[in-house]
């Protein structure tokens, strides 16, 4: 349990890098864009978690796809590269019809929301 709780808290950190290296912080409108895209996530998110869940539950894997793919790129454009790449790793099994490797990294995904959540936090605290 302790390793999914770590496990959950590495999906929120944000890759600062990133961010330095595709926006102009001195830049106030590219500091608003990426507020603009982080809190679009935010209002999503739990959303599109829900969807997921259904999807899973209804066997839905293509749908449950696009929407893993959505969260992949929002993650990424805001610097959540881990995030993403959980995502990148769902819409991968789910391509290769690996249900079963899917639903295990969705399970990942779906535990992890309130960290998420908090990593979303995080970010626009500190760019706000």
């Amino acid at each position: 349990m302790a390793s999914s709780k770590r496990a959950a808290q590495e999906l929120k950190k944000i890759n600062w890098d990133y961010l330095f290296q595709n926006y102009d912080f001195d830049d106030p409108e590219e500091l608003e864009l990426l507020e603009d895209l982080a809190r679009s996530l935010q209002g999503e998110m739990v959303g599109l978690l829900i969807q997921l869940e259904d999807c899973t539950h209804g066997g839905l894997w293509k749908e449950a796809k696009a929407i893993v793919h959505r969260m992949k790129s929002s993650f990424g454009n805001i610097g959540m590269s881990r995030a993403s790449t959980l995502c990148a790793e769902i819409q991968n099994a789910l391509e290769a019809g690996d249900v079963a490797e899917g639903s295990h990294e969705i399970t990942k995904l779906l535990e992890a929301q309130k960290s998420l959540l908090g990593g979303l936090e995080g970010l626009l605290t500190r760019i706000a």
